[in-house]
């Protein structure tokens, strides 16, 4: 007990106690503080992992990502502006826009995946689902008048969010794995 007192009096590693400032000089102070220092290294080299460990990095470094990073800003602002684009364009078809929107959605997200040289799965679903949410509780405000709208909004917003993410995320990744596939399949060598 009196040892984990000691050691969480001491000082952190490194740095010089009162009694070594000052330059005592008592043999069982020096023994007992070498002795602690010793093990406390050995600890220390035990929890550090060796050069091997980390000259192979961890499991960040190995997932793949072509890019170098795992969400740009750039690249979320595109898809963004096409998943807009792709639900306003489909959502003009009269009588059927609720269902022609979300194929203006996959379009879109095709079209960028067929087109973008590196995959941007994470900007494209993220951008997919924040734009058919956004789209589909904008669209219920709009039902039958504002008033009759912000009442649908009011009682089922967060049900009327989910359903728009849902489906506007997996439109969005679904579309945009399609286009990479045929790119890849054009681009390829027989």
């Amino acid at each position: 007990m009196d040892e984990l007192e000691e050691l969480a009096n001491s000082d952190l590693p490194g740095e010089a106690t009162d009694d070594e400032a000052a330059g005592s000089d008592t043999t069982a102070d020096d023994s007992v503080s070498s002795a602690e220092a010793s093990s406390e290294s050995e600890a220390s080299a035990a929890a550090t992992p060796s050069t091997d460990e980390t000259s192979s990095g961890g499991l960040r470094s190995r997932l793949p990502t072509p890019s170098g990073t795992l969400f740009s800003l750039r690249r979320f602002l595109i898809a963004l502006a096409l998943a807009v684009g792709g639900l306003v364009v489909g959502g003009a078809v009269p009588f059927v826009g609720i269902v022609t929107r979300y194929v203006g959605l996959f379009a879109a997200t095709f079209g960028y995946g067929l087109v973008g040289s590196d995959s941007a799965y994470t900007e494209v679903s993220l951008a997919g689902a924040v734009a058919a949410a956004v789209t589909l509780l904008l669209g219920t405000l709009s039902t039958g008048g504002f008033v009759l709208g912000a009442d649908l909004v009011g009682r089922y917003g967060i049900t009327l969010t989910a359903v728009g993410v849902g489906i506007g995320l997996l439109v969005a990744l679904v579309g945009h794995y399609f286009g990479r596939d045929l790119r890849k399949g054009l681009t390829q060598d027989i």
